[in-house]
């Protein structure tokens, strides 16, 4: 039974991961935009609620990923103490994500130069 939680949640945390990185491009690309945009567009204001967006679901996939991390701690965590190559098997995926979210700059005052 838990070895099939475990096998989930790895599961959940691949897909999330996978979730992420086409997220992350097309933000990074939309703030790309916006820092090169003016103000006074007519789709500024339009481009930074995508921004906006983007960055609250992201930050929704990475407090999913960090509670999934908890569980798959916990479940190894009450499994007895693993030695040799077992130990080496888990725990193998990282976290692509910084500890804390990207920083969301204001582009509101772009500099002019």
């Amino acid at each position: 039974m838990a070895e099939d939680l475990d096998s989930l949640i790895k599961n959940m945390r691949l897909a999330l991961h996978d979730l992420a990185q086409p997220l992350s491009v097309v933000a990074g690309t939309v703030d790309l935009m916006l820092f090169e945009s003016d103000p006074k567009m007519v789709y500024f204001n339009e481009i930074r609620n995508i921004s906006d967006n983007l960055q609250s679901i992201i930050e929704k996939i990475t407090a999913i990923r960090q509670l999934a991390r908890q569980i798959h701690s916990n479940i190894n965590s009450s499994k007895p103490a693993h030695s040799g190559p077992e130990l080496a098997s888990l725990n193998t995926h990282g976290n692509p994500f910084p500890a804390q979210p990207r920083e969301i700059r204001n582009f509101s005052s772009k500099s002019t130069g």
